[in-house]
């Protein structure tokens, strides 16, 4: 767990990499997306970015506690200079802005760092709908991930934007602290949270989806269970 770094608490990296997301749950998918960004760029240091309440889509499922629990259960024996979990929005009650976000990273972490934000094709194409878009490469670059046979075509609008921006190696990533758009493609792990928090739901086995100890804590806590959501149904009611 990590918050806004301390001078000469850690070794400097020469790049910091936001992979933000709900985790819920944090599964192999989201390990193996981290483990491949981090191997992207030498000295390249990944934060993982739990948001509590996300505001392009529905309120999590698990509490924001649970959650960030699960997640440093999954980065237990990680070097947390090369891997480790921010906790900076996951408390938060109000929607999480990736722009707002981001120059809270930018101010803890000065003007010359550069800083890559990542993101999912998907979410990267629908960029022009987010709040204040087209300035977040002022403070960061933009990684888009794409799944294996994920078509690349993207609105009009946000082609365009990017044209200009697109970065001709990973390599360009380091020669900036913001400004650039890359693009890469990575191996596809078949899981989603959707299909896990199912399985869990219906009681069947989902060991082989997460890591064992989040599994262990999701059985412990009784996450996702049919009773559980039905208890939080009632509440909202």
């Amino acid at each position: 767990m990590t918050g806004p770094p301390k001078k000469g608490a850690q070794e400097s990296p020469q790049a910091l990499a936001i992979y933000g997301g709900t985790f819920d749950p944090v599964h192999r998918g989201h390990l193996a997306c981290a483990q491949a960004v981090a191997r992207l760029l030498p000295g390249l240091r990944l934060l993982l970015l739990p948001v509590g309440m996300p505001p392009h889509r529905p309120r999590p499922s698990a509490s924001p506690a649970r959650r960030l629990a699960m997640l440093e259960l999954a980065l237990c024996g990680e070097d947390p200079q090369r891997m480790a979990v921010d906790t900076r929005e996951v408390h938060r009650q109000s929607p999480c802005y990736s722009y707002d976000t981001l120059k809270s990273f930018r101010q803890d972490y000065g003007e010359a760092l550069p800083i890559l934000f990542v993101l999912g094709l998907d979410s990267y194409k629908t960029l022009p709908s987010w709040q204040r878009w087209q300035s977040l490469t002022d403070l960061a670059h933009l990684l888009a991930l794409a799944r294996p046979g994920q078509s690349a075509a993207l609105p009009p609008a946000l082609a365009a934007w990017q044209a200009p921006r697109l970065a001709a190696s990973r390599h360009a990533l380091l020669q900036a602290p913001a400004g650039l758009v890359r693009h890469e493609r990575l191996a596809e792990v078949p899981v989603s949270a959707t299909q896990v928090r199912q399985a869990y739901r219906e009681g069947q086995d989902a060991s082989a989806q997460v890591p064992p100890q989040v599994d262990s804590y999701i059985r412990r806590e009784g996450l996702y269970s049919a009773k559980r959501e039905t208890r939080l149904a009632e509440r909202e009611d």
